[in-house]
């Protein structure tokens, strides 16, 4: 069972700056998807339309970055107080 506990310790401690990389990153993409989207959407509406395209503003997803900021640092100082307590130990 201690061996389980600690590959799985292993493994997120290297997937865990990778994964804080990686979701910023896919929630950028994600923005900038949407926003790609609206902007095709406006353009064939001004085109059926006949009139001039208004650009849509970029949106983004500030409750999903919170969301994801908290959890970061919610993760880093869980860490942290993990290792205190096995030093102190």
């Amino acid at each position: 069972m201690a061996l389980v506990m600690i590959i799985v310790e292993v493994v997120s401690a290297l997937l865990a700056p990778a994964a804080e990389f990686a979701a910023p990153v896919f929630v950028l993409f994600s923005e900038v998807l949407f926003w790609v989207v609206l902007l095709v959407v406006e353009l064939i509406i001004a085109l059926i339309r006949w009139r001039k395209p208004r650009v849509p503003s970029k949106p983004q997803f500030s409750r999903v970055r919170g969301k994801l900021k908290s959890f970061s640092n919610n993760w880093r100082n869980k860490r942290a107080n993990k290792k205190q307590r096995n030093e102190n130990s």
